[in-house]
C-alpha cells in the first residue's frame, strides 16, 4: 500500500465541516496460494483500500466510501455523507446515535506478525508439504491464506487510533479415489508460523471412512460436532442472542432470560478479543476499545454486547463494550467477534464418539434456510455415521434442525482441546469439539 492509513485518515477529517465527523480508513492485503499434491500456484496478492466517512446531524449518521486517496475524492465523500446525514434530520425527529465517542486508552495485542503480513512463503511451503506428506496416495487439494490488515480511525471527537493485524488460514481437502471419500478441514492463527498443519489435515483423513453412505432416520439423535461446525452454531447465535440492540428491543432470543439457564452447566462462552489463541482486535468501528464479556457462564445466560448505538437505546447503566461491527454501529446491532467457548474433559473426538450407541459426527455445518430468526436448518457436511461408539462410515446427506441455544442445552460433553476457525474478515472462532443432543435429523437421506 503507497498511502499511509492514519495520515489518511487525518487529511482526511481536515477536509470536514463543522458536523461530527468520524473517518475510518481500511488497508487490507491478501495472499493466496493454491497447492495440490503435485506442486502448488504462485500466491496471487491483492490489496484493497477504503476511506469511510461518517457524518452525525441531529443524531442522523450518514456515510460515504471512496477507495480514491486525492483530494476531490475525498471532499465528494465528505460531501456525500453530510447531505445523507442533512436529509435523515430533515424531518426533524432526534436521530438514534447519541454522538461520537471521546478517546479512551485502549490495550496492545499480539495479533500481528511482520513475517505473515509480508506473505513469506516458508510457512506456506512447510504447511503445504506437511499436508501432502501425511495424505500418500490420496488426492489432496487447498488453499493457505495470509491476510494483513490495517485500520485507522480519527474523528472529531479527538480519536485517533491504529490497529494492525495479521492471519493465515489453511484450507484442506483431500480425496479417496477409490471410495470416492472426501474430507476437508480448516485452521487459522495470527502468525503463520504457528498454523498447526498436521492437525488440519488429520481432521480431514478423519473423514475418509470407506463404504456406502448411510442414510439417517428422521428424528433426534446423539450428534457429536467437530469444531467447524460448533464455529457454524456459535456465529449464528452470536447474531440472535448477544445483539444488544435486539435485546434492548425485545427481539433477541435473550430478552427477558439474563440471569437464567439456557445452557448445559459445562458451557461458559466468553467474547474475548485478547484471549491468546484467537484473532484479536484492539477497537471496534466506533474507534471504542474492545472489551472482555462474559456471555455464558455455568450454562446461565449473562450478558449481551452493545456498540455506541444500542448502549444508548438500551439505556440505563448500558456502555458500549467495543463490538461496532460498523463505523456509527450497524444497522442491525452489534455482535461478538471473538468468541470463546471453553473445553471440557474429553481427550479427543473419539472419546466423544465412544458412549454413543448410534449418532452422527458432523464436520462442518451449512445453513441452507430458516424457520423462525433462532431455528435455522442445516445440511451436514463430511458427515459420518457412529455405531458403537465408533464412525462408521459415511452418512448420506443430512439435514438438521439447529436451534443455537438447544444445540449448547443438549451438550453433554467438550474435549479438552480447542481450535480457531475464522468466519469472515473480522471474526473467529475459538472453540472445542462438542457431544449434544441438541439437534434432530428432519429426514431420512
Amino acid at each position: 500500500m503507497n498511502a499511509d492509513p492514519s495520515e489518511l485518515a487525518r487529511r482526511t477529517l481536515a477536509l470536514a465541516g463543522t458536523d461530527p465527523v468520524q473517518v475510518t480508513v481500511t488497508a487490507v492485503s491478501t495472499a493466496t496460494r493454491c497447492f495440490t499434491a503435485t506442486g502448488s500456484d504462485d500466491p496471487v496478492v491483492t490489496e484493497a483500500l477504503e476511506v469511510h466517512v461518517l457524518v452525525l446531524r441531529g443524531g442522523h449518521p450518514g456515510a460515504a466510501v471512496t477507495r480514491g486517496t486525492g483530494e476531490r475524492e475525498l471532499l465528494t465523500a465528505l460531501e456525500q455523507a453530510a447531505s445523507a446525514a442533512a436529509s435523515a434530520a430533515a424531518a426533524g425527529a432526534p436521530g438514534p446515535h447519541p454522538g461520537l465517542p471521546a478517546p479512551r486508552p485502549i490495550r496492545a495485542h499480539a495479533g500481528y506478525d511482520p513475517a505473515t503480513a509480508r506473505h513469506e512463503a516458508s510457512a506456506a511451503e512447510t504447511a503445504i508439504a506437511t499436508v501432502v506428506a501425511a495424505a500418500p496416495g490420496l488426492g489432496v487439494e487447498g488453499t493457505w491464506t495470509t491476510r494483513a490488515a490495517e485500520t485507522a480511525i480519527a474523528s472529531t471527537a479527538g480519536v485517533e487510533l491504529r490497529d494492525r493485524v495479521t492471519r493465515a488460514v489453511l484450507d484442506v481437502t483431500v480425496r479417496d479415489q477409490h471410495t470416492d471419500g472426501t474430507g476437508a478441514a480448516c485452521a487459522a492463527a495470527a502468525r503463520a508460523g504457528e498454523l498447526d498443519a498436521a492437525d488440519v489435515v488429520a481432521r480431514a483423513l478423519l473423514l475418509l471412512l470407506p463404504g456406502k453412505p448411510t442414510g439417517v432416520e428422521a428424528g433426534t439423535v446423539p450428534v457429536v460436532l467437530g469444531p467447524e461446525a460448533v464455529a457454524a452454531v456459535l456465529t449464528v447465535l452470536a447474531r440472535t442472542a448477544f445483539d444488544g440492540l435486539a435485546h434492548a428491543e425485545g427481539r433477541g432470543t435473550l430478552a427477558g432470560r439474563l440471569g437464567t439457564r439456557v445452557a448445559a452447566s459445562a458451557i461458559n462462552l466468553a467474547d474475548a478479543p485478547r484471549f491468546a489463541r484467537t484473532l484479536p482486535a484492539a477497537f471496534d468501528l466506533d474507534g471504542v476499545p474492545k472489551a472482555p464479556v462474559p456471555l455464558i457462564q455455568d450454562g446461565v445466560a449473562h450478558r449481551v454486547v452493545h456498540d455506541v448505538r444500542s448502549a444508548a437505546r438500551a439505556g440505563g447503566a448500558a456502555a458500549s463494550t467495543g463490538h461496532a461491527t460498523a463505523p456509527g454501529g450497524a444497522e442491525d446491532g452489534p455482535r461478538p467477534e471473538h468468541l470463546v467457548l471453553s473445553g471440557g474433559g474429553a481427550a479427543d473426538i473419539a472419546e466423544l464418539c465412544a458412549p454413543v450407541a448410534r449418532g452422527l459426527y458432523v464436520n462442518r455445518l451449512w445453513y441452507d434456510s430458516a424457520i423462525a430468526p433462532d431455528e435455522l436448518v442445516a445440511t451436514a457436511h463430511g458427515s459420518l455415521c457412529i455405531e458403537r461408539g465408533r464412525p462408521a462410515g459415511p452418512a448420506a446427506g443430512v439435514r438438521l434442525a439447529a436451534d443455537p441455544l438447544a444445540v449448547l442445552r443438549g451438550t453433554e460433553a467438550l474435549t479438552m482441546a480447542q481450535w480457531l476457525v475464522p468466519q469472515g474478515a473480522r471474526a473467529s472462532v475459538v472453540t472445542p469439539g462438542l457431544r449434544t443432543t441438541g439437534l434432530a435429523a428432519l429426514e431420512p437421506a
